[in-house]
């Protein structure tokens, strides 16, 4: 009965760590953290372009009209505003620019040499997934797979155990040639 308990438990822990494991390789491969704001990003560094070519005067007026025009949250501000560290304030010149979050959601940051000392912000949508539905359709994968894994090292050890208590049912009749 120890070993019973023992490899009970064993295949229990076991089949957690594997399943969490597989379950969470699998939610990690269909999450693409790096082009979720590819298209923003795209669009921001072309609207630069369009910026850079106005005279700096009219610059901050023609960032406010494409915000108007393509119902974006999009501004022109300067890049001495923001508190930054160094390796960060590098990123916004980064091609795609530097994508960061607040308590109303993301926003990115870019700029070029042409724009500076200013730089684009852009505040970005992020689209809703259906994470709950996601969570939920993971957990039962999780428990379901707990119990297929958990089947198959009880299946074995519930069949002896069936069979002994047959001996036992048996032997209580009076065969005692009953094995």
């Amino acid at each position: 009965m120890k070993k019973f308990y023992l490899s009970l438990l064993t295949s229990a822990l076991l089949s957690i760590v594997v399943l969490g494991w597989l379950i969470d390789a699998f939610s990690q491969q269909t999450h693409t953290s790096q082009d979720e704001f590819a298209l923003q990003s795209k669009l921001l560094m072309g609207f630069s372009q369009q910026i850079a070519a106005q005279a700096v005067q009219q610059r901050a007026d023609y960032t406010a009209l494409l915000a108007e025009q393509f119902s974006l949250g999009l501004s022109y501000r300067a890049t001495q505003s923001l508190a930054l560290p160094p390796s960060l304030l590098e990123q916004i010149n980064a091609k795609g620019g530097l994508i960061l979050e607040d308590q109303q959601g993301f926003y990115l940051l870019y700029s070029n040499d042409a724009l500076a000392p200013f730089h684009l912000k852009l505040r970005l949508e992020k689209p809703h997934e259906q994470d709950q539905q996601n969570d939920m359709l993971l957990t039962l994968l999780f428990y379901a797979g707990l119990c297929v894994f958990m089947g198959f090292i009880i299946a074995p050890l519930a069949k002896r155990l069936g069979v002994v208590n047959e001996a036992a049912k048996k032997f209580a009749n009076g065969d005692l040639h009953a094995r």
